[in-house]
């Protein structure tokens, strides 16, 4: 059997498209460009409770619905953390990827018990950036 020229000039160009991507994708692999940049948002939550709670509480109860609903892998490649909390006006702020948006909410929903207190954590708002989060925080 035999194979035509324009076959093997195709197949050539096949094998020489798919090495080169492999090498510059590996090139641009090491500068750190291939992998797109996760965004963040920062949203903004009330604290409704009786008593008055303290951040190390108020971040455990969140982080703990999350694992307790999505696990720990899910938690982990969220980025979940407490940035602002705010005791006095029972606020704060809290940085996720964007993609662990939902997430975040229905778990923010399952908490109803922060050290024996019963409580209710509202989302406010949501944001791109941290400065504008911390307005929305005092506002």
């Amino acid at each position: 059997m035999a194979i035509s020229a324009a076959t093997s000039v195709a197949i050539s160009l096949v094998l020489v498209r798919s090495f080169t991507r492999g090498v510059l994708s590996n090139a641009a692999a090491v500068r750190g460009t291939t992998k797109a940049r996760k965004r963040r948002r920062y949203v903004v939550f009330e604290v409704e409770a009786v008593g008055e709670l303290d951040e190390k509480q108020v971040e455990e109860s969140i982080e703990e619905a999350f694992r307790k609903l999505f696990g720990d892998a899910r938690y982990v490649s969220s980025g979940l953390k407490l940035i602002i909390y705010d005791a006095k006006l029972r606020r704060g702020v809290i940085r996720i990827y964007k993609d662990h948006m939902n997430e975040l909410l229905a778990s923010m929903a399952s908490v109803r018990n922060i050290a024996g207190a019963q409580v209710m954590l509202i989302p406010l708002a949501t944001s791109g950036s941290v400065r504008k989060a911390a307005r929305r925080l005092k506002a």
